[in-house]
């Protein structure tokens, strides 16, 4: 076997392989019940990668121009370079400067169950908790609505967590009908005076980034984030994630 056909082969392996593990990892997202269908992306990742390989097996590119070829390869690598753009400044905000005694934290809602809160929100609610003990002066304003597929508002599991953990009721303000991100924000600014009043955001550390751009474009003045841990299981799938929905925000300018 020459050398150009050896490489063809690792190459062809590596592919392949890949496409094992996207498509792993989309059932791996999907069974762990995120309620996103983002899990979609790594299965149709999978199914290109091996689309690709059965089209250079059968040497099916030279049917196309070169020309074409040269633009989906430029086209490949603008992508990518964005991509990788997007990522470097979501984890720039990772650990952002936290200033001291704000009079609201925001805390953004997630994922609840009958009888408790999923892990990723349970990470935003203990720096929140975290946060309101060392500043007394502090209220919450606990951030979510009810989802299709949970059983009561996120807002209500999201206070009751706190109270349980000895956050007096009269430092919580519940807004109960936001169903994503932008209207966790737009209708907790409406309980609040965001061109005034002194704001921190407390989400998930990979969710912080586009937060505060959300906030910032819906005018809040004085503003900081809480980076909360997350899963390093699911960083991988959140990180793709939010590189999408920060395109998706900026092309409908909602930052």
């Amino acid at each position: 076997m020459s050398h150009h056909q050896t490489a063809s082969v690792s190459y062809a392996a590596l592919i392949h392989l890949f496409s094992i593990l996207s498509f792993a990892y989309g059932i791996f997202i999907m069974s762990a019940g995120s309620g996103s269908f983002f899990f979609l992306f790594w299965i149709a990742l999978a199914l290109f990668a091996e689309g690709f390989l059965f089209c250079m097996r059968k040497d099916l590119f030279r049917h196309i121009p070169v020309w074409i070829r040269k633009a989906c390869v430029c086209v490949f690598c603008l992508m990518l370079g964005l991509f990788l753009f997007l990522e470097v400044r979501i984890i720039s905000d990772f650990h952002p400067a936290i200033h001291e005694q704000q009079d609201y934290l925001i805390v953004l809602g997630a994922q609840v169950y009958q009888d408790r809160v999923s892990t990723i929100l349970k990470h935003r609610l203990d720096a929140a908790y975290d946060y309101l003990i060392e500043n007394p002066e502090t209220k919450a304003i606990v951030s979510g609505g009810q989802g299709y597929n949970e059983p009561y508002p996120e807002a209500k599991g999201m206070a009751a967590y706190l109270m349980d953990r000895g956050i007096a009721q009269d430092r919580i303000i519940k807004e109960d009908k936001a169903d994503n991100t932008v209207q966790n924000i737009e209708y907790s600014f409406r309980l609040i005076d965001p061109e005034n009043d002194r704001i921190c955001i407390v989400t998930n550390q990979f969710h912080v980034h586009r937060a505060l751009l959300l906030a910032k474009k819906a005018g809040a003045k004085h503003l900081c984030g809480i980076g909360a841990p997350s899963d390093p299981l699911y960083l991988l799938n959140n990180l793709v994630r939010e590189s999408a929905a920060l395109i998706k925000d900026w092309l409908i300018q909602r930052i």
